[in-house]
C-alpha cells in the first residue's frame, strides 16, 4: 500500500472518529483533536481491523501516536514488517 494511500485512509478514520477534517501531518492526536485514552484504543482497534495489522499495547507510545504523520509512519512500518514476516503473502 502506498504511503499516500495509508495517510489518506488514516485521515478518513480520524474524521469518522472525531469529526475533524482538514488535518495536517503535524496535527496532534491528544492535544489538537482531544482524543482521550478510550478514543485512542478505539483508533488502534480500527487501525488493526482496517489495515490487517496488530498493534500491541507496548507500542502505544507518543513516538508512534503523537501526530497524524507519526501515526501514518508507524502504520506503514507495521505493514512493511508484516510483509517481511509473511514474505509478501496477502499483499
Amino acid at each position: 500500500m502506498a504511503e499516500a494511500s495509508i495517510y489518506a485512509r488514516i485521515l478518513s478514520l480520524l474524521a469518522e472518529l472525531c469529526g475533524e477534517t482538514g488535518l495536517a501531518p503535524d496535527t496532534r492526536l491528544k492535544e489538537d483533536l482531544g482524543l482521550d485514552s478510550i478514543e485512542l484504543v478505539q483508533l488502534v482497534m480500527t487501525l488493526n481491523h482496517s489495515f490487517g495489522i496488530s498493534i500491541h499495547s507496548s507500542e502505544l507510545v507518543p513516538a508512534n501516536l503523537a501526530t497524524v504523520a507519526l501515526l501514518a509512519g508507524f502504520v506503514e512500518s507495521k505493514l512493511r514488517q508484516q510483509k517481511e514476516q509473511t514474505g509478501g503473502i496477502g499483499t
